[in-house]
């Protein structure tokens, strides 16, 4: 069966007139670098998205290591590099060096440019990351008292559980916290702020932690939860499979008009997109100014990540609106001057049925 998906997988590259390629490189637990190549290519009017292969990296991971590894797969399979249309990679060094990056030796090996794009959704967690280090030690904090009640000992761990029983918590109890995972900081922040009286309680009797106290820790943990819960949604949202780029580019716009929305609902004290913050204001004092500094740093992050997204916005222009994008601009002139017959086709994953949106001779 293994030997069957390969082949057809294979099968479906070499016919394909033209495909997608998403590239990340990674070191696994045994400390093996490994290349993931991930494919997108339409076959018999359905579009695949599929794992190509998953390569170990011997030595150093530097660009030419990554395109003798990339080329020499493609080649042993006898699929034609030159139908690349575009690809995806995380945006590290060894991926976009100027001179010996990934993608500038591809480029150079098949003898022209091909649209290369910065991984969407490493761009919202990178924003998500940078957004949040002025509340880093807030965040270091939750992780310290987690960790406290679930991983020093299991007879802290069974106790705390058995209170949440008693006390009729919703939750039975709290997750650990993991760097690798995205949605981690959100998942373990909001938990942490809903079962925060239970904590207090529980530690009350174990550990003394004066930030559970502290009414400006408190505010901004709050805040932590909130934003963290919008760029989980954003996350899960861009995460859904079967999207295109220009699904992904929406997601992205969108949230990008909610953060000014946000900013108005902080300013009139309205906090509606703001639970936890909300609960809290009406106990204590919440600086508005403060907060409204904390959201400055995702506005600026969104701007400054999403510039390949928008150098390329007149291709997306031209594929939704084709008969009123200027056909005249430099990133649509190169299209049609690569020749390649681009084919648009949307799949209806719920009842298999497949509708031409159109072809161009580009």
């Amino acid at each position: 069966m293994a030997e069957n998906v390969t082949v057809k997988q294979t099968t479906g590259l070499q016919q394909a007139a033209v495909f997608c390629v998403a590239l990340d490189e990674s070191v696994d637990v045994n400390d093996v670098a490994r290349l993931a190549i991930v494919v997108r290519y339409c076959d018999n009017d359905r579009i695949y998205e599929e794992l190509c292969c998953l390569i170990p990296l011997g030595g150093t991971v530097k660009g030419v290591d990554i395109i003798t590894a990339f080329v020499n797969y493609f080649e042993n399979q006898n699929i034609n590099i030159n139908k690349i249309f575009c690809f995806t990679t995380d945006a590290a060094p060894a991926m976009v060096g100027k001179n010996k990056g990934f993608v500038k030796l591809l480029q150079d090996h098949i003898g022209r440019q091909v649209l290369s794009f910065h991984c969407i959704i490493h761009q919202e967690s990178l924003c998500a990351k940078m957004s949040s280090l002025c509340l880093n030690y807030v965040m270091e904090t939750v992780i310290k008292i987690v960790n406290v009640i679930v991983s020093r000992s299991s007879l802290i761990h069974r106790q705390f559980k058995s209170f949440l029983q008693e006390m009729e918590s919703a939750y039975t109890d709290l997750p650990l916290y993991s760097n690798v995972c995205l949605p981690s900081r959100g998942n373990v922040s909001n938990r942490f702020v809903s079962s925060l009286d239970a904590i207090k309680m529980f530690l009350d009797e174990k550990e003394h932690f004066p930030e559970l106290n502290d009414d400006d820790c408190l505010c901004k943990l709050m805040f932590l939860a909130d934003i963290t819960k919008h760029l989980n949604d954003l996350n899960l949202g861009l995460q859904a499979q079967g999207q295109t780029v220009l699904e992904l580019f929406e997601h992205r716009k969108g949230f990008v008009s909610k953060l000014d929305i946000f900013c108005r609902d902080i300013t009139t004290n309205t906090y509606k997109y703001f639970p936890n913050i909300k609960a809290h204001s009406t106990r204590f004092t919440v600086n508005r100014d403060e907060l409204q500094k904390y959201l400055e740093t995702p506005k600026g992050e969104f701007a400054k990540r999403g510039q390949d997204f928008q150098i390329h916005g007149p291709i997306f222009s031209y594929l939704i609106k084709p008969d009123f994008t200027d056909l005249t601009t430099t990133h649509l002139t190169y299209l049609f001057s690569s020749g390649w017959m681009l084919t648009i086709v949307k799949c209806n994953t719920s009842n298999s049925s497949h509708q031409s949106y159109g072809q161009q001779n580009l």
